[in-house]
């Protein structure tokens, strides 16, 4: 009989992992976890993961954020030792729903003004007609806590915020004595209108509603491309994904290639500072020969995750929601079972998904606790495995929040987010922990009631509409950080620069996209950024940027719907909807239509209030010198070894126009004809040079795009 772990307070069941080499009894046909050393994915079912000899050591990486160290790819000793308590130990306790705080009560209602009212595309189910059971309360009214898991009352809800940052203010002081210890929480597929705090009326998300509540939200937050492996490529390197090479679409288990250990991540510049670093859950930049582009090869010190998305790989037989509730639907066939790795280590092969975020918890927790007793910060990458499909989650939310399968898994992400929130209260580290969440792209509508809601946004997931690309986000510092609303400009991309002054590490010495957003965070100041570029997830030699914003319009050069954003009531998302050039590009008001329904020069003498858009240029588009072919859909050549440069792709100049005057004329698919720098604009006959518009506005317009990355944006 397979051993378990009960919690003492509930009836909940927690197994204990199987030792490697044994069969797993919830997996009785083929699988076992004995690890295998073979490294094609697409083989045989039965094969397992490899497990890779080498593991990573924790000590800085160096105080020279801009170059990687190269010892980093020589044999290790294992972590295990210097970290004992690792996932699958009997502290790992359920998650539990409930907010953080031990003394709350409701939180005031949003302002009416609010603009994330979830519009037609949202799947909203009722309350659930009975209230989860009550947990139970210790001595006195207080919380009830085992083994460091959050056990609360779930209609205890966040208030007085106000009162309780200054309270905390005055014990610990408005000034902490070293740089703050981050945690950076990313969700999966998370959309715009799937919390709380963000318009849904169904969502039980009482954690990051009480983190909205006493931090800044962002209403404008974006995220370069709508899909999953560039999106993490640009939070890690505060780059845009096509100066890596990190096109098209996402890396496989197969591929070959990985982010380019030439790029500088936030946890290496972090690493720098003195921090120790760890990554829970969801890589998805790449495995290579040896696990040469896994998180211990790019500044992270810990790692307990699974390497790519938990889908790529077979699930018809797994377990998502206890005790028997099987996942929805098959996944990917033909792949061997996702491996969830202990930095360079084989854990389990395939995990128990129920259980996952438990251990990601618990693992959260080790490091936070080691850090503290090394006396340095901590720099925690959460990203979620949640709200992905198939979703799963543990018993106490199988079944719980009323929204299906989709809600009891972000009912179990918010659960994790209160359960990191009270290891960080009980190592009295609240004011000085700065915490981020946000999520990598917009929900997957063609899942339909298990997919998300992108609110009163347009599309979702692969497209660069709003509610591919607009995300939540909220930032929480008691202390420093004001709570409020912000309707600034931001982008994943700014997190790396923000982090940097706001612990006083050196950038790298590279072209960042990003900007400092940390005189907003302080309310010292506005966001610096101005405009945001978006590129298609499968960018080609000729289109580059989809779409721009300035200020508060948006303009759409290319269109293009995805297989991610089917079923909604909306064709222009639908995968049939092919791509579209716009001469002149679709533009929107988002101030006034963030749901980009209303195109501004359809109708022009309606909008006699438009203005010119700022003017912005690209330029010499070429692939750097030594930068790596590392791609999705091209991989690195073997003989080049991992990390090592390769003979750069033919330099290509690109050059993207915007005319103050007119419109960019005649859009050149085939090139062969102009020469770089030649193309003009043409005012002769615009027929949109329109006075009634009260201003002509400016085209940016692609030429060409070549495989590479982008040299510099000015």
């Amino acid at each position: 009989m397979e051993p378990e772990l009960t919690h003492p307070l509930c009836q909940c069941v927690l197994p204990i992992v199987q030792p490697q080499g044994r069969p797993d009894p919830r997996y009785p046909d083929t699988h076992t976890y004995t690890p295998h050393t073979d490294t094609q994915t697409r083989a045989r079912r039965g094969k397992g993961f490899k497990e890779f000899a080498v593991s990573c050591v924790e000590k800085s990486t160096g105080s020279n954020v801009g170059e990687k160290v190269s010892s980093r790819r020589a044999p290790r000793p294992s972590l295990r030792a210097a970290h004992p308590a690792m996932p699958g130990d009997a502290h790992n306790t359920p998650l539990r729903s409930g907010p953080f705080r031990k003394d709350a009560s409701p939180p005031a209602p949003e302002p009416s003004s609010s603009r994330a009212d979830p519009g037609s595309q949202c799947h909203v189910t009722s309350a659930p007609d009975h209230e989860p059971e009550p947990q139970p309360l210790g001595e006195e009214g207080q919380i009830a806590r085992e083994s460091g898991s959050l056990v609360t009352a779930p209609s205890v809800l966040c208030a007085m915020v106000a009162l309780w940052a200054l309270a905390l203010a005055l014990a610990t002081g408005l000034a902490t004595a070293g740089p703050p210890n981050i945690v950076l929480i990313f969700a999966d597929d998370l959309g715009y209108g799937d919390l709380g705090s963000y318009g849904h009326p169904s969502s039980t998300t009482p954690n990051l509603d009480q983190l909205a509540a006493g931090g800044l939200r962002f209403t404008d937050f974006y995220v370069p491309v709508s899909l999953c492996t560039p999106s993490r490529a640009a939070l890690l390197t505060g780059r845009l994904p096509v100066r890596m090479g990190l096109y098209p679409g996402v890396l496989e288990p197969s591929s070959q290639g990985g982010l380019p250990l030439e790029e500088v991540t936030l946890a290496e510049v972090l690493a720098a500072r003195g921090y120790l670093t760890g990554i829970a859950g969801k890589w998805h930049l790449g495995v290579g020969p040896e696990g040469a582009f896994l998180p211990p090869h790019q500044g992270f010190h810990r790692f307990l995750g699974i390497p790519y998305s938990h889908d790529q790989g077979p699930c018809q037989n797994l377990t998502c929601f206890p005790p028997s509730t099987p996942c929805d639907g098959s996944c990917d066939q033909g792949l061997v079972p996702i491996p969830l790795l202990a930095n360079l280590s084989v854990e389990a092969q395939p995990p128990w998904l129920p259980g996952l975020e438990a251990r990601y918890v618990a693992f959260a927790r080790d490091l936070m606790a080691d850090a503290q007793r090394q006396g340095r910060p901590f720099f925690l990458y959460y990203a979620s495995h949640h709200t992905h499909y198939p979703q799963f989650g543990g018993q106490s939310f199988s079944g719980r929040s009323g929204r299906g399968p989709f809600g009891d898994s972000l009912m179990e992400l918010d659960a994790a987010v209160g359960a990191l929130m009270t290891a960080v209260g009980d190592l009295g580290l609240l004011g000085e922990t700065l915490v981020i969440f946000t999520a990598d792209n917009g929900p997957e509508t063609m899942r339909m009631s298990h997919g998300g809601c992108s609110g009163l946004l347009r599309c979702g997931k692969g497209t660069t509409f709003e509610g591919g690309v607009r995300e939540p986000a909220l930032a929480f510092w008691p202390g420093h950080i004001a709570p409020g609303v912000t309707h600034e400009l931001a982008s994943s991309l700014d997190i790396l620069p923000t982090l940097a002054a706001l612990t006083g590490a050196p950038l790298p010495n590279v072209t960042l996209d990003g900007v400092d957003l940390s005189p907003l965070l302080l309310g010292t100041g506005k966001s610096p950024r101005q405009s945001l570029f978006f590129y298609s997830a499968y960018p080609d030699e000729v289109h580059g940027v989809f779409a721009v914003r300035s200020g508060k319009y948006k303009a759409h050069f290319f269109t293009q719907g995805s297989i991610h954003s089917d079923t909604t009531p909306d064709p222009a998302c639908h995968a049939s909807n092919p791509l579209t050039a716009h001469e002149p590009p679709l533009l929107f008001d988002l101030s006034e239509d963030p749901g980009e329904n209303y195109n501004l020069l359809g109708a022009p003498a309606r909008w006699p209030g438009v203005r010119t858009l700022p003017c912005r240029s690209v330029v010499s588009l070429a692939a750097p010198p030594g930068r790596p072919a590392a791609t999705a859909q091209s991989p690195r050549p073997e003989s080049a070894g991992a990390g090592q440069p390769t003979s750069p792709r033919p330099s290509q100049t690109c050059e993207v126009h915007c005319c103050g005057v007119g419109v960019l004329r005649g859009f050149v698919r085939d090139n062969t004809n102009n020469t770089a720098g030649t193309h003009r604009c043409d005012n002769s006959s615009n027929p949109y040079d329109n006075p009634k518009v009260g201003a002509v506005l400016p085209v940016l317009q692609m030429r060409k795009l070549r495989h590479g990355a982008i040299q510099q944006l000015v």
